[in-house]
């Protein structure tokens, strides 16, 4: 028994006989067959060829000899033929015209055409070769294509370590994978996020914008968000208040700015420090009231750190600073001689999972210092200040203004390792027949890097180099492969 392998299916027939010839060889009929497939031809530097298997088949009709071999031969695109004359090696091929069957008595003789387009005769085993350090430190493979035709080549990476880039280099090709400016990581540096003195207003700031921590009155009642504010040589005050309401609630303008996250790493959990000028007094009159809130808040929702001072109702000039966190109080009480009538900085930062604040008043040159500590802090995340100004019906208002802000991220001086593009574990695989090339399996095209040209074997011996990124510790281990082939 024979056996026709095609398209990994497998035909017994009990003999067989293959002619294989170059298709310019052959004059008759076939000749018409080169000359309506002779564009798809013209792309091929070596010349197609003609395969003809003759055999004997088990006795039936003609119209179901053709139906199984139909199916057994059909294909839409050139698959692997191995060839029958040495079975380490293969054609890629193509039925083209019919199937003839010629019965004579008690059995049929079936001739099938095939073509393989690239005339090329390729070897069913790969040859394989493994990459090793030389002794520049450069990851080379000696590659020996013992075929007769130029072919190319494939190959794999088991990357051991942190790794960004992958190229190989040919005498006549390159290719790269990645990117090869990739980091292992930065140097976690302080950045300012802004520092604004309140000159005049930049296009970053936005007025009744914003949010605000108190948004309901004593009795229930929305507080509202009205009015204007002006920059005034280096701070800001309020210029209007909009309409007056007629029930019990606080209303005045918001002066609001976006804060960026950290362009090093592009988080907003690191640590941070925030420091703000204000101006609070009402001069010993306790007719004048007024509120002034800052916030720090994410996505346009409750606060999340929130700083206040006011003069209310209850009691005659009486200033009370609060200092919530995560809407929680951590203090509220009525200031002392030193800071009544209070003009002076607020610096609010965070040390990891500890929030601290400190207030300075000028006037008295006094200072006092909170902190405050819980596994939550650690998280939190803002994008956003607000500063929001309000005053009570039509009672006297207090002096009221904001004068400085600045804003840190608080870098703490080390390496910080970011997960690269490959690392370890991970296997690269470029397949040098199709042109892939595959991450874990994934095809990844994108990794390859425009510009990379195929890796091309001639026959012979020669070398091909590997390179990667220069903070890679463990070199990659890297196996080549080859698939000979020959006319």
């Amino acid at each position: 028994m024979r056996e026709i392998k095609f398209n990994n299916k497998v035909l017994k027939v009990k003999a067989l006989r293959v002619i294989i010839q170059p298709l310019s060889s052959i004059v008759d009929s076939s000749e018409n067959i080169y000359g309506l497939n002779q564009q798809r031809f013209t792309k091929y530097i070596k010349e197609p060829k003609k395969i003809i298997l003759s055999f004997p088949y088990e006795n039936k009709s003609e119209q179901e000899i053709n139906k199984e071999l139909s199916t057994f031969f059909f294909s839409k695109e050139e698959v692997m033929l191995i060839n029958p004359k040495d079975e380490t090696t293969y054609f890629m091929a193509k039925l083209q015209g019919e199937i003839n069957v010629n019965t004579e008595g008690s059995y049929s003789v079936v001739t099938v055409g095939l073509f393989s387009y690239d005339g090329y005769l390729h070897a069913v085993n790969r040859d394989v070769f493994t990459a090793a350090l030389n002794s520049d430190g450069i990851m080379e493979m000696e590659v020996n294509n013992e075929g007769t035709e130029t072919t190319p080549l494939s190959f794999t990476a088991d990357i051991k370590s942190d790794n960004g880039f992958l190229g190989a280099v040919t005498e006549n090709g390159a290719m790269e994978f990645g990117k090869i400016d990739e980091v292992d990581g930065y140097v976690d540096m302080s950045e300012w996020a802004f520092v604004d003195h309140l000159d005049k207003n930049d296009g970053s700031w936005y007025v009744n914008t914003g949010t605000i921590e108190w948004k309901n009155s004593n009795v229930g009642n929305p507080n509202l968000i009205q009015g204007n504010l002006a920059f005034q040589g280096g701070k800001v005050v309020p210029t209007a208040w909009g309409t007056v309401p007629t029930d019990n609630r606080w209303y005045g303008p918001t002066l609001s700015k976006n804060i960026p996250a950290k362009t090093s790493d592009g988080k907003r959990t690191g640590n941070w420090r925030i420091r703000f000028w204000l101006e609070h007094k009402s001069n010993g009159d306790a007719r004048k009231l007024g509120r002034q809130e800052f916030n720090l808040s994410r996505n346009n929702v409750d606060s999340n750190i929130t700083f206040t001072i006011y003069d209310d109702v209850v009691a005659a000039n009486r200033t009370i600073v609060q200092f919530k966190i995560l809407g929680e109080v951590k203090f509220s009480f009525i200031v002392n001689p030193n800071f009544t009538e209070f003009y002076g900085s607020v610096d609010i930062w965070k040390e990891g999972n500890r929030i601290y604040l400190k207030l300075y008043s000028y006037d008295t040159k006094s200072t006092a210092t909170y902190s405050y500590y819980d596994d939550r802090y650690g998280a939190l995340e803002f994008d956003k200040f607000t500063y929001w100004v309000s005053r009570y019906r039509n009672y006297d208002i207090c002096r009221m203004s904001f004068n400085y802000i600045d804003f840190q991220w608080i870098g703490t001086q080390n390496f910080v390792d970011v997960p690269n593009r490959y690392m370890d574990g991970d296997v690269l695989t470029y397949e040098g027949d199709s042109g892939k090339f595959y991450v874990n399996d994934v095809l990844s095209l994108g990794d390859i890097v425009q510009g990379s040209t195929d890796l091309k074997i001639p026959p012979g011996k020669h070398k091909v180099q590997f390179y990667y990124s220069d903070f890679n510790k463990v070199p990659p281990v890297i196996k080549g492969t080859i698939r000979k082939r020959w006319l």
